[in-house]
């Protein structure tokens, strides 16, 4: 009987309290302090107003979309997903409606990478907050600079996925940077090890002499591998 009626009272507390004219000042940490209150009940809190942020997006409510991710990010801030899943929620799916609240497409890019900007700090060391950060860059920002360079942070993280890395070389030729990417690939592709397919060792090595064909670059400064030496 404790545990429903403490369910039942974070169900009127979401439903209630916290929600009711949501804007992304509305709620912020006191909305925590109430599920704590509750007894530990914050995982509870952050996927109801994450549930409820999908229906305030279907709805085309771009105020109320923000304060419920923003809720959710709060309540469970050591889990990436509420912070970049909401992110991309604001910066791309809500920006691609410009007639959302009122709310210009780039106000709500904007909103987006600030709401990822702020779980930096607690997660700036997982590879996969840079390449969310890097999608949303080059996405909503088309900014391949920026992208570029939070791919080249993810791979240089330990447990990064091997596509970081080549996503951030494809985003140097982008730009025209090809020397830049023919040094990165060069001093990646050692360490691609060549029975897991996800490296895509054999696809680097391709990349790597596509971009001396494109540089011109002569015989003594091409790449060899290791056991070419």
């Amino acid at each position: 009987m404790c545990v429903l009626a403490a369910l039942a009272g974070g169900g009127v507390l979401a439903n209630g309290v916290a929600l009711p004219n949501a804007t992304a000042r509305a709620v912020r940490a006191p909305a925590g302090l109430w599920w704590d209150w509750l007894g530990g009940l914050r995982p509870l809190g952050a996927n109801l107003a994450w549930l409820q942020a999908q229906g305030a997006w279907e709805r085309g409510d771009a105020a109320q979309t923000a304060a419920l991710i923003r809720l959710a990010a709060e309540l469970e801030p050591e889990l990436l997903f509420f912070w970049s899943g909401g992110a991309r929620l604001l910066a791309l799916d809500l920006a691609a409606v410009a007639y959302v609240s009122g709310d210009s497409a780039d106000a709500l890019r904007k909103a987006g990478m600030e709401l990822l900007e702020q779980a930096r700090t607690r997660h700036e060391d997982n590879p996969y907050y840079w390449i969310e950060r890097a999608g949303l860059e080059w996405q909503a920002l088309a900014d391949a600079a920026l992208a570029a360079e939070s791919y080249r942070r993810a791979a240089l993280l330990p447990g990064a996925p091997y596509y970081a890395a080549r996503l951030h070389a494809q985003l140097l030729v982008r730009q025209g940077r090809l020397s830049e990417a023919h040094a990165w690939l060069c001093r990646q592709h050692p360490q691609l090890p060549a029975a897991d397919p996800a490296a895509q060792a054999d696809l680097v090595l391709t990349r790597i002499h596509r971009l001396e064909q494109q540089l011109g670059l002569p015989v003594e400064q091409r790449y060899r591998q290791q056991d070419e030496l």
